[in-house]
This record gives structure tokens, sequence and C-alpha cells, in this order.
């Protein structure tokens, strides 16, 4: 839709003007229509890979539950296939989370695309149009503006994926700065501490995950700094601290998150 309206654009601004800027419009417009539909496959590509994976991982994940209800009906002396069941569970919950992960980072580059998109579109070249009585005049292209939300949040993602910590911290607390009420903002705190996690930067970590359960107590990724906050506290034996995250994880606020489950098994496994 936007391609199209940028034509009518560009065709109505190109109404007075010679034939060749003529062809010159006609050009782009063929040339922008094409690279639309180019994009408009890869992504849809794109999106139906991540959907085929994460439906896999449902599969199995159904299939290892029945298997684990069926071992739970049956002799405790079975301990050892259960717990092979337990771990095959975490497993597939990790894909399923990276999966999940790989939707909201596809979600947040559509975003940015479309934006980037209209933005070349609205600035464009400039537009040069004659009259009978007066020469050509020439009106300059409009400043884009700052980067978006979805835009800020794309590239933190792909600096994460370079490991570029420290850039994809700046792009996250540039988002957050600027689009503190964006649906974004809460990826975009937890993936601050899980950058200085990856570093094993442990002290900075803990300080941003409690940043996000302060700030987004409501969004499923309090559930999961909470979760991080109880494995770096079970990690360096502090099992009281441990209890208390995973205790915070199982609350019926946050039966909807992966880490739900991931908590209970957790929960089971500390002495008491």
């Amino acid at each position: 839709m936007r391609t199209r309206y940028a034509a009518l654009c560009l065709l109505g601004a190109a109404a007075c003007a010679t034939p060749g800027q003529v062809r010159r419009v006609e050009t782009q417009v063929a040339v922008m229509q094409r690279n639309q539909e180019r994009a408009d496959s890869a992504r849809a590509a794109e999106l139906a890979r991540i959907i085929a994976m994460q439906t896999r991982a449902m599969d199995s994940l159904m299939a290892v539950t029945r298997t684990l209800d069926r071992v739970d009906r049956g002799s405790r002396e079975q301990t050892a296939e259960l717990l092979e069941a337990r771990k095959q569970i975490l497993a597939i919950q990790q894909r399923i989370d990276q999966s999940q992960q790989g939707l909201r980072e596809l979600r947040a580059q559509l975003d940015a695309r479309s934006e980037m998109a209209a933005a070349a579109i609205s600035i464009g070249d400039t537009v040069v149009t004659t009259t009978p009585t007066t020469s050509p005049v020439t009106t300059p292209a409009p400043v884009a503006g700052a980067p978006s939300a979805a835009v800020l949040y794309a590239n933190g993602q792909q600096s994460l994926r370079i490991n570029a910590f420290g850039t994809a911290r700046n792009a996250f607390r540039e988002l957050l700065k600027a689009y503190p009420t964006s649906s974004y903002a809460p990826d975009a705190a937890f993936y601050i501490g899980d950058a200085f996690l990856r570093e094993q930067r442990t002290d900075s970590a803990q300080v941003s995950f409690g940043r996000v359960v302060r700030e987004f107590p409501a969004s499923m990724r309090a559930a999961a700094a909470l979760y991080k906050l109880g494995v770096m506290a079970q990690d360096r034996g502090d099992l009281a601290a441990a209890r208390g995250y995973f205790q915070q994880v199982v609350s019926p606020r946050y039966r909807a998150a992966d880490e739900y489950e991931l908590a209970q098994d957790r929960l089971k496994t500390l002495p008491l």
C-alpha cells in the first residue's frame, strides 16, 4: 500500500515535468515495487520457517509430556527415566523460547523495515516542477527523524548476535530512554541484563534484571528476569535467595511464562 501511495505521489509530482523526468519517475516506481516484492517474499519465508520450528518443538513437548505422565503413574523406582524426561522437557522449552525470540526479532525487523521504507519514500529525491512562466523550482527533502523503537530494538538484537554486547546495550538503553512505554521496553531492559550475563559481569546483570522486575512487573520478561536471578543465586550457593526468586516465578501472574515450569523444577531439586 505504501509503495502504491509513493507511486501516486511521484506520478502526481511529475505531472508537470518533462518526458525525461516522467520516465525517471516511472523507473523509480518500478524499482521500488520490485524491491518491496522481494523483501515481502523473504520475510514471509523467514516467518514460515520460524513458525514451523515452533510447531515441531510444541509437538515434541507434548510427546515428552505424555511420556512423563506415564512415568509419574508408574513405579517410583523409575527415577532415572523420570529425570531424563524432565531434562528433555527443559531442552524443548528452551528451543521454544528461542523460536519465540526469533518471532519477536522478526517482528522488530518487519516494523523497522516498514518504517525505514516509509521514511525513504517520504524523503525521496527532490522534486523538480516547472511552470510556463517560471524557471524550475527545487523543493528540498525533509530531514529524517530519530530511530523508532522497532529500529533500536532490531539494532540491539543484531549486535547481540555478533557478540557486540556494549553496542547492544547502548541501543536498548536508547530505546528505554526515548520510548519508555513501548511494547519493546521490557524486552530491551531484559536484554541489557542478558548482555551483561553473557559477558560474565554478574553484578551488573543482577542489577539490570532487578530493574526489569521493578519497572515491568506485569511483563512475562519479569518472570524471565526472576528466573535468571534465581539461577545466578543458586550458582553462587545462595540457596535461600534462589528459592525466593523461583517462588516468585511460580506465582499465578506468571503462569503463562516459559520460566514457570522451569522454576517449579528448580524448586523440586533445591534441598530443604
